[in-house]
């Protein structure tokens, strides 16, 4: 059953929007790595994601702190350059906590939990993180 989740509508579109403007997209997730790899191959989203990391590689899982640290080091960007998107408020304080940039993606329109840190940007679709970036690159 979780090997065939479908994505939202926004999710492709948004995803090569950012992919286009140069930034890479790698996965983090505490899925095991045979379901991440059929999920991608299900969604079809193998052409926009340059890595999938698995908390299973270091059996530590979001939000530990540690699991940020080697997504960054294996990706061998510093932290405080990645910016790290979900739908979990825990996975935002993890990041945050960690020193990456944390984004709540908020499809239903929720209230902020008021607990840890607050996100630096909330976002209901992928196309509005697709717009909040490309604004960003190009005025840099």
């Amino acid at each position: 059953m979780y090997h065939e989740l479908d994505i939202f509508d926004d999710v492709r579109g948004g995803l090569k929007t950012i992919r286009d403007a140069g930034y890479d997209i790698h996965i983090l997730s505490n899925g095991d790595p045979a379901l991440l790899d059929s999920l991608i191959d299900h969604t079809n989203l193998a052409d926009v994601i340059t890595s999938v990391i698995s908390a299973d590689d270091i059996h530590l899982y979001k939000p530990a702190r540690e699991l940020y640290e080697y997504t960054a080091e294996r990706i061998g960007i510093p932290l405080g350059n990645l910016v790290h998107v979900t739908a979990s408020w825990s996975d935002v304080n993890g990041a945050l906590n960690a020193g990456m940039q944390g984004v709540w993606l908020n499809r239903k329109g929720r209230a902020w939990e008021p607990y840890g840190r607050e996100p630096d940007l909330i976002i209901e679709s992928f196309h509005e993180l697709a717009e909040s970036l490309t604004t960003e690159n190009t005025e840099k």
